[in-house]
């Protein structure tokens, strides 16, 4: 598989999944407020990118699940920091 992401509004971003073969339909899996470059677990059932709720947040790294986009937060930054 392959997975980018679409600009989509201001600072937002759809992060999306295709076959890596000609005629892939891509499959949004969810938005994010992009932060660095995205790469996937070992196991190929996540893709870990860094995102945040609110554009006052510092950006966190989150692990986004393929099956249902599902985030889980990995890390904390503290408040007044970027991230």
């Amino acid at each position: 598989q392959i997975a980018f992401l679409r600009q989509r509004e201001r600072g937002r971003y759809g992060l999306l999944v295709t076959r890596a073969e000609p005629g892939g339909t891509a499959r949004m899996i969810c938005e994010v407020a992009l932060r660095g470059l995205i790469d996937w677990t070992p196991d190929g059932r996540e893709i870990l990118l860094g995102d945040r709720e609110e554009a006052t947040e510092p950006f966190a790294v989150v692990a986004v699940a393929l099956e249902n986009g599902r985030k889980r937060r990995l890390t904390s930054p503290p408040a007044g920091t970027y991230g």
